[in-house]
């Protein structure tokens, strides 16, 4: 396959991903009532007053930079959902052509399969959403395709910025043992996952 044949493959699937996105962020904002906005506009001030949500702050310093742009923060947030929702595919199709050996262009046809259990999650089954749960999947699935690659400097960049967009990240923590064990000395596994358990807490 020639450079400029695989520039404009990569070209229609970045388009494409942006379309199935910006669906997906229409469909799930047409579910929202008024309580998503008031929720935004509660949260907006770096977290919001409750100690549970004061942590997550790396979603909202993205909502309130969008935001400075001139955008309302319904707007700001749906900016940031498209976003995160295009990388959560191309994150996604790196992580099955890591852990499935697939193809690239048979892993781009199967990456928008993820959005199959986030409709079902968040549109279905749930008519609430938060600021970070768009980003948080994302970040989780950066940092599994990350772990599945063996860059462990870019895991624990994601990692930190993960654990500051939302708690329930701590997760990737034994996905890295699972992931990791066989390749790597166990003692040392272990002692590299309990330092970044102790970052976290």
């Amino acid at each position: 396959m020639t450079v400029l044949k695989r520039r404009n493959n990569e070209f229609f699937i970045a388009a494409a991903f942006l379309l199935l996105s910006l669906t997906f962020s229409t469909v799930l904002f047409n579910s929202l009532d008024e309580h998503y906005t008031h929720l935004i506009q509660e949260r907006s001030n770096i977290g919001g007053s409750g100690t549970f949500s004061g942590a997550r702050i790396l979603s909202i310093l993205a909502l309130n930079s969008i935001a400075l742009l001139g955008f309302s923060l319904r707007q700001s947030s749906q900016i940031l959902l498209v976003i995160a929702t295009v990388g959560i595919l191309f994150a996604f199709r790196s992580m099955l052509e890591s852990c499935s050996r697939l193809p690239r262009s048979r892993a781009s046809l199967l990456a928008p399969a993820i959005l199959i259990p986030m409709v079902w999650n968040y549109v279905i089954l749930s008519g609430i959403l938060f600021p970070e749960d768009i980003p948080a999947l994302l970040l989780f699935t950066l940092g599994l395709a990350f772990l599945f690659r063996d860059k462990r400097r870019y895991f624990h960049i994601v990692f930190l910025l993960a654990i500051l967009n939302r708690e329930s990240s701590v997760f990737l923590l034994p996905a890295m043992f699972l992931i990791q064990v066989g390749k790597r000395n166990l003692l040392k596994l272990t002692g590299h996952i309990l330092a970044l358990v102790c970052v976290c807490v």
